[in-house]
């Protein structure tokens, strides 16, 4: 998985020059609207820079860092991911005073990192740096930084930072064979080894306990790695777990179609969905929630796989259209869905009116009409 990364970690050694082969550098994404196109090979260096630290890789770290801040600044998503935290850890341990500053900088960087980047980062190299840092900002940032921390900087002792130090160590150990295998399953879906993937996926799932949050999470990777009927058992699991709780029962029935669709059963996923149909006609209130949405935008799933029958296709693109008039929200992606469906089913007219719409919403979020 990351011999790759090694070779490339090793040619940025030998040659400075060549970093800017992993700077942030959008570029457009039909889905997300701007994507990084060197996160990958940034991620992979960074990893391999966790188990090869050198003393002498404290440029190449911060700038690869420095990175990342660039494009969580510029992330129109938002997000922390894995490269921004691994990063950061990376680049406190080399207990740089001058560091403090771009670790402010990416627990700002947008509504993500300022809940979920951690602030101690800012005193865990130099304390008394970062102290010293803190007190000489405005008062407004210097309040800032107290809030995220929840006490006053100088309150953080020694003691705390280096249990805090410890838990991050074990969190990024020096050797790949020390790693939880669901993060090394996560990465290899990062990094596009998929064969890897499913192998310490099959080990991590080995040692879970079959409860709700192991399975959502093993639902979810093994759709990652390509993986369906696994993912589908994983989600029936979760429904039965669920029983006895409507709102909840219904939430993990939701999970089932997607899957479904994909093994071409398309009569199960016919099923699912008219199920959740009656849980919706005995819960009117839930028209106003997203789980309604989630129905429709299924429903319109199933209408549009090109091989699903089409008995199934119309009853299916008729619920979804139903749930739409009925005042259920359509953003973007189910205009589109339902835009297609309709013209699977020979509805020309609506195809053309869901097209309209679809074009309008897109104009209303980005400025300009949907190239499609």
């Amino acid at each position: 998985m990351l011999e790759p990364y090694q070779k490339l970690l090793q040619r940025l050694r030998d040659d400075p020059e060549k970093w800017p082969e992993l700077a942030y550098a959008p570029e457009p994404h039909p889905e997300w609207t701007r994507v990084d196109a060197n996160y990958v090979r940034r991620l992979g260096v960074l990893v391999c820079l966790q188990y090869d630290r050198r003393p002498a890789d404290h440029a190449l770290v911060r700038y690869l860092f420095e990175q990342e801040v660039l494009a969580r600044k510029d992330d129109p998503f938002q997000g922390d991911p894995t490269a921004l935290h691994l990063g950061a850890f990376l680049l406190a341990r080399y207990r740089q005073a001058g560091d403090v500053p771009l670790l402010w900088e990416a627990k700002r960087a947008n509504f993500d990192t300022w809940c979920g980047f951690d602030a101690l980062y800012l005193l865990a190299g130099d304390r008394e740096a970062g102290l010293k840092w803190i007190a000489s900002l405005p008062a407004d940032t210097a309040e800032s930084i107290r809030e995220v921390l929840g006490k006053a900087p100088e309150a953080v002792g020694p003691d705390e930072l280096e249990a805090w130090w410890r838990r991050k160590r074990e969190e990024y150990p020096e050797r790949e064979q020390d790693e939880d295998p669901h993060v090394l399953a996560q990465r290899a879906i990062t990094l596009g080894a998929i064969d890897e993937g499913r192998i310490w996926l099959d080990r991590w799932e080995a040692v879970q306990p079959g409860d709700s949050l192991s399975l959502r999470s093993l639902m979810y990777l093994r759709d990652a790695l390509g993986q369906p009927a696994e993912a589908l058992r994983a989600a029936a699991k979760l429904r039965d777990l669920a029983r006895g709780d409507e709102w909840h029962y219904a939430s993990s029935l939701l999970n089932l179609p997607r899957y479904l669709v994909r093994l071409q059963r398309h009569p199960e996923a016919w099923e699912v969905l008219e199920e959740l149909r009656g849980l919706l006609k005995r819960h009117c209130d839930w028209m106003k929630v997203g789980l309604a949405r989630t129905i429709a935008e299924a429903s319109l799933d199933l209408a549009a796989d090109e091989a699903c029958p089409g008995p199934i296709r119309r009853a299916a693109w008729e619920q979804g259209h139903d749930l739409i008039v009925r005042g259920v929200q359509a953003p973007l992606v189910v205009l589109r869905k339902a835009a297609k469906a309709a013209d699977l089913v020979g509805d020309g007219a609506l195809a053309a009116q869901y097209t309209e719409r679809a074009d309008r919403e897109h104009k209303r979020i980005y400025g300009t009409k949907d190239p499609e």
